[in-house]
């Protein structure tokens, strides 16, 4: 029973997926998230994009800022999210790392005068969540639904990063606004869904 009340708590799901990812050593983050940048590099699908629109990392997120300056070097078009209203975020332009600066909420963020992305504009979302379902790579975010809204009138290709420690076997429980990803990465494997919509 307890089991069946935390795989249909969202709430629950968030602590579990936490407390795992806070009992993980540095050097296992380190390793991780290496491995994980060099299977994202090596997808055709990453070296394709040309627009690329990326979160930035905070806490113990999967840190972006070494596929940010992949990206710059390949001289691909790369753009962050700025929150600009509870629950909204938009795409902004980067063209130099050293312009981003903490939000509001203490989240790197590109300056409020950068240049607006449209969603039709971009090639490829790099997607952050709490917790994915191997499976189905349904995906549990933070609770505030940025991404829900965004990636709801955006037709990019959709990879998230995630280490092994955030994957469930379970189903996650999912409401209708909730998207599935296109391909997940992790340091051991990369995921994709029961029927893709194309080959990596």
């Amino acid at each position: 029973m307890a089991a069946e009340i935390i795989m249909n708590d969202k709430e629950m799901l968030r602590t579990l997926i936490k407390e795992r990812i806070a009992a993980l050593t540095p050097e296992q983050i380190a390793s991780a998230d290496e491995a994980i940048m060099d299977k994202l590099l090596s997808q055709s699908a990453w070296q394709q994009a040309q627009t690329v629109f990326c979160y930035l990392a905070v806490g113990r997120e999967i840190a972006t800022l070494p596929l940010l300056r992949a990206a710059l070097a390949a001289g691909k078009r790369i753009a962050a999210p700025l929150i600009t209203s509870p629950g909204i975020m938009e795409a902004r332009l980067i063209s130099d790392l050293a312009d981003l600066h903490p939000d509001r909420y203490g989240i790197p963020a590109p300056p409020p005068d950068s240049a607006l992305l449209m969603p039709m504009e971009i090639d490829l979302v790099i997607v952050p969540g709490v917790a994915f379902a191997r499976q189905t790579l349904l995906r549990l975010g933070r609770g505030g639904g940025y991404y829900d809204r965004y990636l709801s009138s955006c037709p990019a290709l959709r990879i998230a990063l995630a280490r092994e420690a955030q994957l469930l076997d379970d189903i996650l429980p999912a409401e209708a606004h909730d998207l599935a990803m296109d391909m997940l990465v992790s340091e051991k494997r990369i995921y994709l869904p029961p029927s893709p919509n194309f080959k990596p």
